[in-house]
Formats: structure tokens, sequence, C-alpha cells
């Protein structure tokens, strides 16, 4: 046998792993992503955002393929979309008090809440994130308003976790003077 056939077969052994990975994936994601999306949204009642999970879960299920190894397919999905669950509705909860925070609700007279509840605080702060830099702005949203941890920002926006986190503290401040000014 040739030292050339030793590496076909090594390819073709290969790319046969990596079809029978793909099968697999296609397999599983036809099985469990309406069961998933059900599960997902009986609990948020939103849509887009039960969507949004369940396809996250098979994002990450394709991207660790090779260093996962899952015994059971459906309890593994399962207990991640009941896990992103969590991760999402505890960042809607820090979301909620980092707005009201921002926003000094706690310290502002009456009348001072009345205007601004007539303006959307969302609206507040996309108008404050026009002020940030683009990249300070994506790290933003993602992080607070799509409940993304630090390392999978990194990995998405091609940044160091550092970098993530400078962007982060930047945009709070600069946020946080925003929204004051607003309100005061």
């Amino acid at each position: 046998m040739s030292h050339h056939s030793v590496d076909s077969e090594s390819i073709a052994c290969r790319v046969s792993v990596n079809q029978q990975q793909k099968v697999s994936f296609i397999n599983s994601y036809e099985s469990y992503w309406e069961k998933l999306f059900q599960f997902a949204y009986r609990r948020l009642k939103d849509k887009e955002i039960a969507k949004e999970l369940v396809q996250d879960i098979f994002l990450d299920l394709w991207e660790r393929k090779d260093s996962l190894e899952i015994r059971n397919c459906e309890h593994y999905l399962f207990r991640a979309v009941k896990f992103a669950l969590i991760d999402h509705l505890r960042a809607q909860v820090i979301h909620n008090n980092y707005l009201y925070y921002c926003a000094g609700m706690t310290e502002m007279p009456v009348t001072m809440q009345d205007n601004l509840t007539t303006r959307n605080i969302l609206e507040l702060m996309e108008e404050g994130m026009g002020e940030l830099s683009a990249k300070a702005r994506d790290v933003f949203r993602l992080s607070y308003l799509h409940n993304w941890k630090n390392d999978k920002i990194a990995r998405h926006l091609h940044l160091s976790e550092k970098a993530v986190e400078y962007h982060l503290t930047k945009s709070q401040k600069a946020l946080k003077r925003f929204l004051q000014s607003v309100v005061y």
C-alpha cells in the first residue's frame, strides 16, 4: 500500500465522519425543533424569542459537535432549552433592573417619572446607544438585550473577552450619563 492511498483513505474516513455528523444533526433538528419550540413558547409566550432560543441551541450543538458526547439527544436538548429559558428570564430581570438603575427611577420625583413614562425607555436606550461606537453598541446589544455571555460575544465579534468587558463598561457609563441627562 502506497503512502498516497493511506492519505486518501484517511480523507475518505474524515469525509464519512463529517457526513455522518451532518446527517445526525439534520435528523435531530427535524425531529426536535418543533417540540423544543413549543416547549419554549409555552413558557415565554413570545414566538420570536422562542425561535431564537431554539435556533441558538442547535447552533451551539453544531459548533460543538466535535467535542460533545451526547448519550440521550432528547434529554440533552430539552435541558439545554430549559437552561436557555432560565438564562433569558434572568437576563430580562437584570435588564429591567439595569434600565431603572440607569434612569435613576428610584430617585426621581413623580413628575419626572411621568415624563419618562411618556417616552419608551427602550427608545431612550436606542437613542443613547447612537452615541456609542458601532463595536460598543454591538457588544451592549448582545449582552443586555440578547443575554449573550462575554465569551460568546467575543467569539461572535472576533474580540478578546477583555475587549468585550471594556466595551460593556464604556457602554454602561455612556448610557448612564445619557439617560441621566435626559431624565434630569
